[in-house]
């Protein structure tokens, strides 16, 4: 009788969690300690695991040795086709071992029940369930019990948690359910702050390019999308400068090694700063020689002044730069510039491995080549850079000159300054 009266007390609560005060006798106190041990055991477990494959391997262990079933898989959605696929799966072989493979077959009855219903399903005798009365997998094969939870985050469905039985009718209780759904939302909120945790880490790693090229307040808009830069390549109107110093070669020739990177570094410091200041695109660094774009990958009607801008601020830091050299007994560096405004293509060019963004053009060969003939303290523009900057530069016309790969004589005009 007594034997009976515990069977019977199990029955009645098997279902749910009970109060301490309304369980009877010791069988049923055990089926709740069991459960609630195992719940404890699995969270234990997954806690603080940031590892994403790790997590859900250790989930699959845990559920799979606590729960009376013959399969248990994990599906995440995947991103791009929208479908349920196997993360993990674990299997019980007909010698009752665990094996694990990634090819087994859900049915889509129940994954998609789910899914339309964003809740769990639990079904403990699949024949008479009139949920699955078409499914012909479960069926084939020989399915009893099933239970479907899914990985919710905001109202979001990240995949579920699936485990069945082929052995046995009732094999899972409302008990088993609540444990399983309350791992499923831990695990949901671990496999989004592991899309979050990826996320950061590529934006960091676009963020860092980006700012090597671009000024920082660009940088946010480059990184969230508003502003794309074209990989294929694109026509833009823009504006190129080039600097690079006098009489360095014979510098460098005199000096150690380490005291040449050093002052290189101050340098370009230096010369970058006012580069990202006057909203340009480092483009590329060369030797002691710079070059920097305005006008993409944002378009700036005013590329060219703001180039012009950029060469003259960075002669006058320059000779500020002198003066710290001078009065701690250090050669002083003289640099010349070239500015030039035309039709480029701009966007990541190079090998697979190694690709960059830049600009290519005559317009660009042009640039350098005012670069190339600039005395120290000299910023050379085109005629067509001249002609954007209005009546707000003071200038200086120079003669002709025959540029190397340029087939007709440049005449070169000296930017004294910008109103």
């Amino acid at each position: 009788e007594t034997m009976q009266s515990a069977i019977a007390a199990r029955v009645l609560h098997r279902d749910d969690f009970v109060a301490a005060s309304k369980i009877k006798n010791e069988e049923e106190l055990r089926v709740n300690y069991d459960q609630l041990r195992m719940a404890y055991q699995l969270q234990r477990d997954i806690a603080g695991e940031m590892d994403l494959d790790r997590l859900l391997n250790k989930l699959l262990d845990s559920l799979f040795d606590s729960l009376s079933c013959d399969r248990c898989v994990i599906l995440l959605e995947d991103h791009i086709t929208g479908e349920l696929a196997p993360r993990c799966v674990r299997l019980k072989s007909n010698n009752g071992e665990t094996v694990q493979e990634q090819e087994i077959n859900i049915s889509q009855t129940v994954l998609s029940a789910v899914r339309k219903e964003k809740a769990a399903i639990l079904s403990n005798d699949v024949a008479v369930d009139s949920r699955f009365s078409a499914s012909k997998s479960i069926i084939f094969q020989g399915i009893q019990s099933t239970m479907c939870v899914p990985l919710m985050i905001r109202d979001q469905m990240l995949g579920v948690i699936h485990v069945d039985s082929k052995v046995a009718k009732g094999a899972f209780t409302k008990r088993d359910l609540h444990i399983v759904q309350g791992l499923a939302q831990q695990t949901a909120f671990a496999i989004d702050n592991s899309k979050l945790v990826k996320q950061r880490e590529a934006d960091a790693v676009i963020r860092e390019g980006f700012s090597r090229l671009v000024s920082p307040n660009l940088v946010d808009q480059l990184v969230s999308g508003e502003l794309a830069i074209e990989r294929g390549g694109e026509k833009v109107n823009a504006s190129v400068l080039f600097t690079d110093l006098r009489g360095f070669t014979s510098m460098s020739q005199r000096k150690a090694p380490a005291e040449i990177v050093h002052m290189l570094n101050e340098y370009f410091e230096i010369m970058v700063d006012i580069v990202f200041e006057c909203h340009g695109t480092m483009d590329k660094l060369m030797g002691d020689g710079l070059m920097a774009v305005w006008g993409c990958p944002v378009e700036m009607p005013d590329a060219a002044e703001k180039a012009v801008k950029a060469a003259i601020e960075m002669q006058l830091a320059l000779s500020e730069f002198n003066e710290t050299r001078r009065s701690e007994g250090l050669q002083e560096m003289h640099m010349g510039a070239g500015v030039n405004t035309g039709d480029l293509v701009a966007g990541y060019m190079g090998s697979t491995k190694t690709l960059s963004y830049t600009v290519v053009g005559p317009p660009v060969n042009l640039a350098a080549r005012l670069c190339s003939i600039a005395k120290p303290g000299q910023v050379l523009v085109s005629g067509a850079t001249l002609a954007l900057l209005g009546s707000s530069a003071r200038y200086e016309t120079l003669n002709p000159v025959q540029l190397k790969g340029i087939d007709e004589p440049v005449v070169p005009y000296n930017i004294l300054s910008l109103s």
